[in-house]
C-alpha cells in the first residue's frame, strides 16, 4: 500500500511499560516512631499490620492503586476513595471523568495540592444498588423508584445518576449531600477537613489546578508526527 505507513501505537507502549514498572510493585506502608518508648513502638508495629490487613482485604492494589496508576496516565488522575461503613473501611476506584472539581478550586494553595474544599461525585448506579445503600425509609425509597434512569447512559439496564457532593471549612463543619433526579437522598454534616478521597495519582503535576496531566497527553504530539 503506497503512501500508507504501519503506525505503531506508542501512547499504549508507553502506558503499559510504565504500569508494568512501576504500578506492579506494592510499596508498604509502615507507622514508625522517633524516639518512642517500647509501648509506643509495640502500638506502632500493630497499627502497621492492620493496614497491611486492610489493604489485602480491600484488595488495594489490585482493585485501586494499579487501576489509578492507569487513570493517571490515560487520563489526568486516579483518584482513590475511602469509604467508612458499619463493617469497617472501604477503599474504592473512582473513575476521574465522575469527579468534578471547579476550575477555581485549583487556583488555590489547597487546591493545587489536591485538597480542595469543594467536590462533586457523578456516577451511574443500578437502582437496587442504590436503594439498598439509602433506602432506610419508604420515603427515601420511593424517592429512589421515581428517579428517572440515568440520561445519555451507555449503560443497559435500570440504572440512576447519584450527584455526591462535599464541601469541607477548616473548623471541620463541613456539609455532605446524596441527591437524585427526584429528590435528597441524605443531607448531612461533614465532620472532617478533607473530601474522602486519598493524594490522587498524578503523572505529570501542572502548576495550577487540581488535574494533573497524564502520560498520553505528553506523548500523543509524539505519536503524530
Amino acid at each position: 500500500y503506497r503512501g500508507h505507513r504501519v503506525t505503531w501505537n506508542l501512547v499504549q507502549a508507553a502506558v503499559d511499560t510504565a504500569a508494568a514498572r512501576i504500578a506492579k510493585s506494592r510499596t508498604r506502608v509502615r507507622i514508625l516512631t522517633f524516639g518512642g518508648v517500647w509501648k509506643q513502638q509495640r502500638q506502632a508495629e500493630m497499627l502497621t499490620r492492620w493496614l497491611d490487613g486492610l489493604y489485602h482485604e480491600q484488595r488495594y492494589y489490585d482493585d485501586t492503586a494499579e487501576p489509578g496508576f492507569m487513570d493517571a496516565a490515560i487520563f489526568d488522575g486516579g483518584i482513590p476513595k475511602i469509604i467508612g461503613t458499619r463493617d469497617g473501611i472501604q477503599l474504592e476506584r473512582v473513575l476521574p471523568f465522575e469527579l468534578l472539581v471547579d476550575k477555581s478550586e485549583g487556583m488555590s494553595a489547597e487546591g493545587r495540592c489536591g485538597r480542595p474544599r469543594n467536590a462533586y461525585q457523578v456516577a451511574v448506579l443500578p437502582r437496587d444498588a442504590v436503594e439498598e445503600a439509602y433506602g432506610t425509609s419508604e420515603e427515601l425509597r420511593e424517592t429512589i423508584r421515581t428517579a428517572d434512569n440515568a440520561p445519555d447512559s451507555e449503560i443497559r439496564g435500570d440504572v440512576i445518576q447519584v450527584i455526591e457532593g462535599w464541601h469541607v471549612t477548616p473548623k471541620g463543619d463541613g456539609r455532605r449531600i446524596v441527591a437524585v433526579s427526584s429528590g435528597m437522598l441524605a443531607d448531612e454534616p461533614w465532620p472532617y477537613r478533607r473530601l474522602p478521597f486519598a493524594k490522587r495519582f498524578v503523572y505529570g503535576s501542572l502548576p495550577a489546578g487540581y488535574w494533573g496531566q497524564g502520560m498520553v497527553a505528553r506523548l500523543v504530539p509524539i505519536q503524530l508526527e
